[in-house]
């Protein structure tokens, strides 16, 4: 029976996220389309672990807090936990 080990992340420290989780250009053309909130940063979520991880989050309540924080900064959304609805 095959396994299949989902990665998991660890503690991203300010420097990670910059490197790793920056919303250029395409990206936000991209997230733009989306009304709400909430919708905006589950799908940049998808975009941004899906870059990292090479695969989409099964449950983007999962995030780490500190991307998710990092990710409302970037999109100017003021609460972070609005990913949840």
């Amino acid at each position: 029976m095959n396994t299949c080990i989902l990665p998991a992340f660890g503690a991203l420290s300010r420097v990670e996220l910059e490197r790793f989780f920056y919303l250029d250009d395409e990206n936000r053309k991209l997230i733009a389309g989306r009304r709400q909130d909430y919708t905006r940063l589950g799908f940049t979520l998808q975009i941004v672990t899906v870059r990292q991880l090479g695969m989409f989050l099964a449950d983007p309540l999962g995030a780490p807090p500190e991307l998710d924080d990092y990710l409302t900064e970037q999109l100017g959304i003021e609460v972070s936990s609005c990913v949840e609805q």
